[in-house]
């Protein structure tokens, strides 16, 4: 009995950024400017049907199984509007996110599940980024805003869960 052949899958960043060609998105927009692809979750299901991604709770007792691999912070607007972020424990995240009062921050989520790592390689070696990539993953609860920022380093967003207003617009400084 003849098994059919599968095909091949697709290599993390053509997933994230289809319909856009790999090529195209190298030649004229990674590390030149912004761009939104929207499409179905399901291209990137080895990462959204982690466990650890299904809910807050879940993944703060992902980060506590983790130990130190992991760390978790609050992230809040101060007095002045600026961003504010200190570090916690998972439980005391649970609570502020709870309370709705914080956007809670995992950061190197991706040490233990070798499905983010090796996206993350994936991502890596397709645009030829020196380093070691690394993977944040953040969880406002309703109505808890992030202040406008710019980050220094060139990002990917998948969004998961829930819903959220993206801003986004080129760092002209």
């Amino acid at each position: 009995m003849r098994r059919e052949r599968q095909p091949a899958r697709a290599n993390a960043l053509a997933r994230l950024i289809h319909p856009l060609g790999a090529q195209y998105f190298l030649e004229h927009i990674w590390a030149k400017s912004s761009r939104v692809v929207r499409g179905k979750l399901r291209r990137m299901s080895e990462i959204s049907d982690l466990p650890e991604l299904r809910s807050v709770d879940e993944l703060l007792t992902h980060v506590e199984r983790a130990g130190d691999k992991v760390s978790v912070r609050a992230w809040f607007p101060d007095t002045q509007g600026r961003h504010e972020s200190i570090s916690l424990t998972a439980a005391a995240a649970k609570r502020l996110y709870r309370a709705g009062n914080a956007t809670i921050v995992v950061d190197n989520v991706d040490r233990p599940p070798p499905e983010i790592r090796q996206m993350l390689d994936e991502l890596q070696q397709a645009t030829g980024t020196p380093g070691i990539a690394s993977c944040n993953v953040y969880a406002s609860p309703p109505g808890v805003r992030t202040v406008m920022h710019f980050d220094p380093q060139d990002s990917f967003f998948l969004q998961v869960l829930g819903k959220k207003r993206w801003r986004y617009a080129e760092n002209t400084q």
